[in-house]
């Protein structure tokens, strides 16, 4: 039962710095992106979407768009707003592997 299963605590540690510290802005891109601004950061059909559950049982959305031309960036949405920022393209492929490829323990043996 994965929902019980172990983690593989090498692949898991690696990762909760980076998921407690969240994404650090590098940069605001726009505080008040168009649509057309929110295609052109790959926005309209965003790469990830995130979605968080808070304690208080609201959600934060956080829409992750394309790479930056230097591919050490990755756009994202602020949750219910428009403004688009820039964080490290770091951040993104930690979540996608966490999701893509979950860090199950071995089992024995």
């Amino acid at each position: 039962d994965a929902k019980h299963s172990p983690v593989d605590a090498n692949r898991w540690s690696s990762g909760i710095p980076l998921i407690l510290s969240g994404p650090a802005a590098s940069r605001i891109v726009t505080r008040n992106a168009t649509q057309d601004d929110l295609a052109a950061f790959g926005l309209t059909q965003p790469q990830m979407v995130i979605v968080l559950t808070l304690q208080n049982q609201g959600t934060m959305k956080i829409n992750v768009g394309d790479l930056t031309p230097n591919g050490l960036m990755c756009y994202v949405q602020a949750p219910d707003s428009t403004a688009v920022a820039t964080v490290d393209i770091s951040w993104y492929y930690t979540l996608s592997q966490i999701v893509e490829k979950p860090p199950y323990a071995t089992p024995p043996g």
